[in-house]
């Protein structure tokens, strides 16, 4: 199959999706079970991954993940499947977006060497159909960052918006063989093939008694995994590359992220990452997409809001359900106006200003989906208004406003602003639309 780099808004927005030509099956034994597997991938025009075990779908998604440890296993009506990423990696890599894997035997996916090397050549010799399919993901990119920590364990998963999509990995193993590694990958499916595919699993001998005591790595040997011992690395053959364990990191964040559901452009930059913060991370971008469906740009807005500059505090519309709800979106940068005079020792954005924000928001709702001319909103009561953490320079503010209620000229919104895919304030809002000029007041029907 030829280098496919991503085209994500070809594939994902206009509804291309990618399936295998021909079925594919694999046989072998799982890592943690121990047991033989035989699993087969089916073409599919559904335009979703789906695993199909004992008759019960269970769709590859985020929000399915059931188990982290040292392996991702998803669930759905009382099945479960085990060690999925290695395999969604090499889905995620090559495209496909649309597969039936159907599980007849066993219920872990088989390990192989420890690689997906095997997985990724079976896609090449059967190669791979573009059908069109009504459904429709998203664009493909966000305007906002997203991250993950644990400052604890000094662990940090970060998304940044950038052209292309590039992975960089710091794997932070001092004080054992593996020491320090990093590695900076751009993926295509060329590169993922020979840089990343290869690369197999490992695990550390003074955690082999107490991974047995909880019933895993049955089928592990040095068949299918790197063995890193206090003095020195056991592996069969030799090492493929020196840092082959984060390359190998980084195949296990891909298969991870896949499960958000989209491919975006932008930078990975992951530190001493692990499937829990890969999937953590995967459920943020998960939640951003579904609220970055149909948009409106800045001049768009000034259309419908009177307010300028500096008091306009809304960029972009995200996404717009009309008569239900929008998502808005509003920068905020160290030169905003209000930051020279509050709290100039330590800027932090206005609570008040961040009602504003969610107000405007809910006036763009309201007169886009009326039609609204000559009207402008005004404040008539605010309600339940709780700021749960501060907003600074540098933060992307997303706010998801629904109508409550409208009636001839009071409409109640509830108003939520979130960081970070986190919430930092939230409250309900009732308004007035009023006449501009005392001209006739047009009603909501």
């Amino acid at each position: 199959m030829k280098d496919m780099p991503f085209d994500v808004k070809k594939r994902f927005w206009k509804g291309i999706f990618r399936t295998v030509k021909d079925k594919i099956e694999f046989e072998g034994i799982g890592m943690h079970t121990g047991e033989e597997a035989r699993v087969i991938i089916h073409p599919d025009e559904s335009g979703e991954i789906r695993f199909l075990k004992n008759g019960v779908y269970i769709k590859a998604d985020v929000d399915n993940v059931v188990d982290v440890f040292r392996g991702t296993s998803l669930h759905s009506e009382g099945e479960r499947i085990d060690t999925v990423e290695h395999l969604m990696a090499v889905l995620f890599a090559a495209g496909i977006n649309s597969a039936v894997i159907e599980f007849v035997r066993g219920e872990e996916f088989p390990i192989f060497d420890g690689s997906a090397r095997v997985m990724a050549e079976a896609i090449d010799n059967v190669g791979i159909e573009e059908f069109i399919a009504e459904k429709v993901e998203g664009e493909g990119y966000f305007l906002t960052p997203l991250s993950v920590e644990d400052e604890s364990k000094r662990v940090k998963a970060t998304y940044v918006p950038s052209p292309g999509f590039e992975v960089s990995f710091l794997l932070d193993y001092r004080g054992t063989p593996i020491g320090i590694q990093t590695f900076k990958f751009n993926l295509t499916w060329q590169n993922f093939k020979r840089d990343i595919a290869p690369a197999r699993t490992f695990g550390f001998e003074k955690e082999l008694g107490f991974l047995k005591k909880k019933g895993l790595i049955k089928g592990a040997s040095l068949d299918n995994a790197i063995l890193v011992k206090e003095d020195g690395i056991v592996v069969k053959d030799s090492l493929r590359w020196e840092n082959e364990f984060v390359r190998h990191k980084i195949l296990d964040f891909l298969g991870d992220i896949s499960l958000a559901g989209v491919k975006l452009d932008g930078k990975w930059l992951l530190e001493r990452s692990g499937h829990k913060y890969n999937v953590a991370l995967a459920k943020k971008v998960k939640w951003l997409a579904k609220r970055c469906v149909r948009r409106m740009n800045f001049e768009e807005i000034k259309e419908l809001l009177p307010h300028r500059y500096p008091f306009l505090l809304v960029d972009r519309v995200l996404d717009f359900e009309e008569g239900k709800k929008i998502v808005t979106l509003k920068n905020v940068t160290g030169n905003e106006a209000f930051f020279t005079g509050h709290f100039p020792h330590r800027a932090v954005m206005p609570g008040v200003l961040i009602v504003e924000a969610l107000a405007q928001s809910a006036g763009v709702l309201v007169l886009k989906s009326f039609n609204l001319k000559n009207i402008t909103p005004f404040f008539a009561a605010i309600d339940k208004v709780r700021f749960k953490k501060p907003v600074k320079p540098g933060d992307t503010l997303i706010m998801e406003v629904e109508l409550l209620m409208k009636k001839a000229r009071i409409c109640k919104v509830k108003g939520t602003a979130y960081v970070n895919a986190e919430v930092v304030t939230e409250g309900e809002f009732t308004f007035s639309l009023l006449a501009d000029e005392f001209k006739k007041l047009q009603v909501c029907n």
